[in-house]
């Protein structure tokens, strides 16, 4: 697997960043980077930064090295050099997974919810965000998605009423018990 290839498969967020001023990012083989090029970041899951060419990821985009991580224009890695803490990303939003043909075929497939320690109702997220932020408490279910139409209901409304005792707030955001059911 190239690097990009590693990159893109660990990528949590992708950030577009603009132009890039005279002589602040050099290519990985070595070299300035031309100012006004459009370049963009990618926020890895070990709070790792990779920083790339193109306004956007394509199959020409290149990873280039800042010079001074400070003068790059995103918080998060002004925050990593500040508090040398390289490890903080927060890259936590809410997104959902949709289910995969294969999983269709399988019958089931996996939701994954988070929350903050303190909040009550958690919001669904993606499977690569899963445990990437200690202020988070995560879980995960298993959702029916074939059968018949009313047992897969009751199916999915045990599984969060089971899931409410470990991880208050489901029963809250989850009342469509066949979304996604075919």
């Amino acid at each position: 697997m190239t690097r990009i290839e590693h990159v893109l498969r660990h990528s949590l967020e992708e950030k577009s960043l603009g132009k890039i001023k005279s002589k602040s990012f050099l290519y990985s083989g070595g070299g300035y980077v031309p100012a006004g090029l459009e370049h963009h970041l990618h926020y890895l899951k070990l709070g790792v930064i990779i920083y790339m060419t193109g306004k956007t990821h394509d199959k020409s985009s290149v990873i280039i090295n800042p010079l001074d991580a400070m003068e790059v224009e995103d918080d998060r890695q002004k925050y990593q050099v500040l508090t040398n803490d390289y490890s903080f990303v927060n890259p936590m939003k809410s997104g959902k997974q949709i289910p995969l043909p294969v999983e269709y075929d399988r019958g089931y497939f996996v939701r994954y919810f988070a929350k903050k320690v303190d909040e009550k109702i958690p919001f669904e997220i993606k499977k690569i965000f899963m445990d990437v932020d200690s202020l988070y408490i995560y879980y995960s279910l298993s959702w029916k998605l074939t059968g018949i139409r009313i047992e897969v209901m009751k199916a999915n409304a045990n599984e969060v009423r089971l899931a409410e005792k470990e991880f208050k707030g489901l029963k809250v955001l989850i009342n469509n018990y066949i979304k996604y059911y075919i």
